[in-house]
């Protein structure tokens, strides 16, 4: 599946989702906010937070004793923010309201793109 239509299909099934968008080398190239949802960043303030997001999931993933990052998961008071690695270097950021279930979010998001 290509990118824009994981975007597309992503927004399309899952209603709970803010947010969705491929970043591959700290640049966006696909989605962001869904329609008519307001975004609680300006453009620069997202990208600093998506390549703090990967930074960490980089960090993280350095030390590979328990395996490899399927995904993860920051949860904040306004939402819950994933990073998915697609590939290398290339990631899908997903945000959802904070009440909303993210395991089968994830793994439904995961199917839909043939990574699970």
């Amino acid at each position: 599946m290509d990118d824009a239509s994981l975007i597309s299909n992503i927004f399309s099934v899952f209603p709970m989702v803010r947010y969705a968008a491929i970043w591959e080398d700290n640049e966006k190239t696909q989605g962001g906010m869904r329609k008519d949802v307001e975004s609680y960043f300006g453009d620069e303030d997202e990208k600093s937070s998506i390549i703090q997001q990967i930074k960490r999931w980089n960090d993280d993933n350095a030390s590979n004793s328990l395996g490899s990052n399927r995904y993860c998961l920051i949860v904040k008071d306004k939402v819950k923010l994933y990073t998915i690695n697609l590939m290398k270097k290339k990631f899908l950021m997903v945000s959802t309201e904070p009440d909303e279930i993210g395991d089968g979010l994830v793994n439904s998001i995961l199917e839909l793109n043939n990574l699970n």
